[in-house]
């Protein structure tokens, strides 16, 4: 999966804060795609559900903001890390683009089994 946006200074600027429930993503649900269950056990302190879209950047509207806490928005990421490192990058550029440097295009994911899938 591969998720590709944008985001300008104005839309960071305009941040809903909070943080939502994850659920599964009904598009993919529909498609009988398989997804983690939302409660599933590897989600503990060690482990946790890493937005690969982050939240906050992400947070300028309603949709957006929710779109974020899909299940196929997720990644297991080592706890420490989501929550230290990587959470003050996070914070590091949504000052810089909330500054008014530049509107900021993101592309994550993380790699399919099959890399002859992905197409950016």
């Amino acid at each position: 999966m591969c998720i590709r946006d944008s985001i300008t200074p104005e839309e960071e600027n305009h941040i809903i804060p909070g943080r939502d429930s994850f659920y599964e993503d009904p598009d993919l649900k529909a498609m009988g795609v398989n997804q983690a269950p939302v409660n599933s056990d590897i989600f503990n302190q060690s482990w946790n559900r890493g937005h690969c879209a982050p939240s906050h950047i992400m947070s300028y509207s309603d949709n957006a903001k929710k779109s974020c806490y899909t299940m196929a928005n997720i990644a297991p990421q080592w706890g420490y890390f989501n929550q230290q490192p990587w959470e003050q990058l996070e914070s590091k550029v949504a000052s810089f683009i909330a500054a008014g440097n530049t509107s900021f295009y993101m592309i994550t994911g993380v790699p399919h089994k099959d890399l002859s899938l992905i197409h950016i």
